[in-house]
């Protein structure tokens, strides 16, 4: 059972923040119906996928070098698209070098959510729902997968959980193969 709700978590993990963004849009709308339904779904939508720009962030810049945005590269350079994307499926659990995945960041968006409705500026703090939204369910996702927190959570970035082996061997493999080639 646990297996296939780990399955199920991979294959819509973007889907499924999507769809809490649509859901903390709704529960706004219900709380504050004179407002634009339209741009809260737009706060929604935003506050729980842009939290993920850091993975491309981390492959861009800081992680350039990890063995994740090495084989994110390759398949680049190889155009198999279609690899990169079962790569993305199966292995964004074990990138534990995300400086936004942190404790921190829940804590702050949880913050500027309460201070923004207290302010009656109902778009930022429908947006700060969604970013805290969408960190909970990381969290949650984490317990699923692993038993416990990523290390980045506890600003331990780039350590392995003990529970998991890092990246599928396979990808790997395929790496070191092609750094002997060249």
């Amino acid at each position: 059972m646990r297996n296939k709700i780990v399955q199920k978590s991979q294959t819509y993990h973007i889907l499924i923040h999507v769809l809490f963004g649509i859901m903390t849009a709704l529960i706004v709308s219900k709380q504050y119906d004179n407002e634009n339904l339209l741009l809260l779904l737009l706060m929604g939508f935003l506050g729980n996928t842009l939290p993920d720009i850091d993975h491309v962030i981390y492959f861009l810049t800081y992680g350039r070098d990890s063995e994740y945005s090495q084989i994110i590269k390759l398949f680049i350079k190889e155009r198999h698209f279609r690899e990169i994307k079962n790569f993305l499926r199966d292995n964004h659990k074990y990138l534990t070098g995300l400086y936004s995945h942190t404790l921190i960041s829940p804590v702050v968006s949880i913050f500027l959510t309460y201070f923004f409705f207290q302010k009656k500026l109902i778009y930022p703090a429908t947006f700060f729902f969604s970013v805290s939204i969408h960190f909970l369910y990381d969290i949650l996702e984490d317990i699923l997968f692993f038993g416990k927190l990523n290390p980045n959570w506890c600003l331990k970035f780039n350590n392995k959980n003990k529970n998991n082996e890092g990246i599928l061997f396979p990808y790997l493999e395929l790496l070191r193969n092609k750094k002997r080639q060249t």
